[in-house]
């Protein structure tokens, strides 16, 4: 059995999706720059965890159910919830933050 079609089978098995579909581009680009095997590691292992972060992010999104558009200077303060105007106050300044 060929080797890249091994390592697919390895990341199938234990899940590593990431690796599984960078797998050809990073053998690539570790070939062309003669990477050493720490490098090449590095790079599989960031491009499985860049996967899982984008996964997780995507989920939680959807868990959230929130609307496609939501703007927080529409937010209720009469709803009881728990959540104080000064601190949604300052979930806003964050989302200010964040769009600079």
């Amino acid at each position: 059995m060929e080797t890249r079609q091994q390592i697919r089978q390895y990341c199938q098995q234990f899940r590593m999706n990431g690796i599984h579909s960078e797998l050809d581009d990073l053998i690539r680009d570790a070939e062309n720059a003669n990477t050493g095997y720490l490098e090449f590691t590095a790079r599989l292992l960031l491009a499985e965890t860049a996967y899982r972060e984008q996964n997780d992010l995507a989920n939680r999104l959807r868990a959230a159910k929130l609307p496609p558009t939501s703007d927080l200077s529409l937010y209720d303060h009469s709803v009881d919830n728990g959540l104080t105007k000064s601190r949604m106050n300052q979930l806003k300044e964050l989302n200010r933050q964040d769009q600079v």
